[in-house]
């Protein structure tokens, strides 16, 4: 499964982590974030970066949600 934009800002939000703070973590550069963020085609071109953020996010009790007829793609964060 790929996430999208919304899926990594909302998880980043979520966990109350800045940009910086998820740029450390994933060991991603913080333009390249800013990047996946807002540009859906720009995420959709660097499966290494989903899958890299994926994985952090999980990691942080994040499950992800692909879009459906009745609601975007969504998170939920575990407790």
């Amino acid at each position: 499964m790929t996430i999208c934009a919304l899926q990594i800002k909302l998880s980043r939000i979520s966990l109350k982590w800045t940009v910086d703070d998820l740029a450390q973590k994933s060991e991603i550069s913080w333009s390249v974030i800013q990047n996946s963020e807002s540009n859906e085609g720009y995420i959709e071109r660097k499966p290494d970066v989903q899958v890299k953020l994926k994985s952090v996010f999980e990691n942080e009790g994040i499950e992800f949600f692909n879009a459906d007829n009745s609601y975007q793609a969504y998170i939920k964060l575990k407790k």
